[in-house]
């Protein structure tokens, strides 16, 4: 877990998070069904989405929720990464005031490969 984060934290230091210690003891408790590539992609994503430095464990797993020693209910691996994909292109365009362009190249795909990917997500154009 903490690889992760710091991987996270080289790739985007102005960006770094840590995981609080209570966290980290839970999310150590947790089976991870998906076992490390489920973990991983947690993490980047709790990453990505916490609005601050601290990771809690709502961050994982959304507010309000206790990370015990049940997984949550399984969904398929593609809906997952689906939502994974749409959180970071909001997340990229928020970044960019919404423009195409440097949003597309922030990611390093083309303007129109980024509006197919959209698309295919169920997102409008900003504008």
């Amino acid at each position: 877990m903490r690889h992760f984060i710091e991987a996270f934290n080289h790739a985007h230091p102005e960006e770094a998070r840590r995981i609080d210690p209570r966290t980290q003891e839970a999310l150590t408790r947790y089976p991870w069904p998906g076992n490390v590539r489920e973990l991983k992609h947690a993490v980047e994503r709790a990453c990505i989405l916490s609005p601050g430095p601290v990771l809690g464990t709502d961050a994982f797993f959304g507010e309000g929720q206790d990370v015990g020693a049940e997984a949550p209910a399984s969904r398929p691996l593609a809906d997952y990464l689906m939502d994974c994909e749409r959180d970071y292109l909001r997340m990229v365009l928020e970044q960019h005031g919404g423009h195409m362009t440097r949003s597309a190249e922030a990611l390093g795909i083309t303007r129109k490969n980024l509006w197919e990917k959209m698309r295919k997500l169920g997102m409008s154009e900003p504008g």
